[in-house]
């Protein structure tokens, strides 16, 4: 892991590069490590259950954002900077499963 202090090249750098190195930002010095590897993990039911539910409500999110109709009722919960992908997925896994008709 490799920590980097005020170089311009870098500055808000953050994310993968080429699937070799991963950038982040903590406590606002930008982290260099290799990516992650989740090929061995076991994953409990629990954590299964909530990728399901995560996958399906980001599925749902995409079409809700999609319809202009059912996208105009979430235009007013937005706050500034925030999609409306965010606030549909945000809703959907906070309540009950019953927007997509």
């Amino acid at each position: 892991m490799t920590k980097v202090d005020n170089n311009v090249l870098l500055f808000g750098a953050h994310g993968m590069f080429g699937k070799q190195v991963v950038m982040r930002i903590v406590n606002g010095k930008i982290i260099i490590s290799k990516p992650p590897d989740f090929s061995k993990t076991k994953w409990s039911e629990k954590q299964k259950e909530h990728r399901d539910r995560f996958k399906s409500a980001c599925k749902r999110a995409r079409f809700i954002s999609a319809d202009p109709v059912r996208r105009a009722r979430y235009e007013k919960k937005r706050k500034p900077g925030q999609t409306i992908f965010n606030v549909v997925l945000k809703e959907l896994l906070a309540g009950p499963e019953d927007e997509m008709e």
